[in-house]
């Protein structure tokens, strides 16, 4: 679809992909970031898609994701990488917002490490 229609242009339907997906493997409720993180790993690893780790910032939650798959293709994989993370905002936005996060918080990749390694930010703006 990224080819397609451009990276820009896809951008609302791969969210909306990760919120979907959100939708259909809901998290059990988490007392503690621990649980969450937890929680959220086992979704992630059902479908070998790496891990994250969660940490409070001065301003939001940080979700640090590792080992992120990378595409098949070395001259395409910045793509992957650009088009997944947009699923991954879905999926993260929807998670911690049934979790009980308010309606005016964002989510967004606020860090590029490499490829299989990217940082996102849960805050208020």
């Amino acid at each position: 679809m990224v080819r397609n229609a451009g990276e820009i242009e896809s951008q609302p339907f791969l969210r909306q992909m990760g919120e979907r997906l959100a939708e259909a493997w809901p998290l059990p409720e988490s007392d503690t970031l621990g649980e969450l993180e937890t929680n959220m790993n086992r979704f992630l690893t059902l479908f070998q898609w790496g891990v994250i780790s969660l940490h409070t910032g001065e301003n939001g939650l940080l979700i640090r994701h590792q080992a992120l798959p990378v595409g098949r293709d070395p001259e395409q994989q910045m793509r992957w990488c650009n088009a997944f993370c947009t699923i991954l905002e879905g999926l993260y936005s929807c998670w911690l917002h049934a979790q009980g996060g308010g309606e005016h918080v964002v989510l967004q990749r606020e860090r590029l490490n490499s490829i299989s390694d990217v940082q996102f930010h849960y805050y208020h703006p």
